[in-house]
């Protein structure tokens, strides 16, 4: 059981780190409104921020991570 908790922190963690990286690499590289920015910063923390629809038509990977993360 323990091994199986580390594995799901270590996984989630990996994720987390993915996800950052991947929310950089759309800055740099895709106009976004400050809202659709915003709601992809805290895509990893808050649920609600997932409903934005312009996040999720222009970062479709950051967004695919963050639903993993949830």
């Amino acid at each position: 059981m323990a091994l199986a908790f580390a594995s799901k922190a270590g996984l989630s963690a990996a994720v987390v780190l993915a996800f950052r990286q991947r929310v950089w690499t759309t800055v740099r590289t895709r106009m976004m409104r400050v809202d659709a920015l915003d709601s992809l910063f805290a895509a990893s923390e808050d649920l609600w921020a997932l409903l934005n629809w312009e996040m999720i038509r222009t970062a479709k990977i950051a967004v695919a991570l963050a639903v993993f993360v949830w």
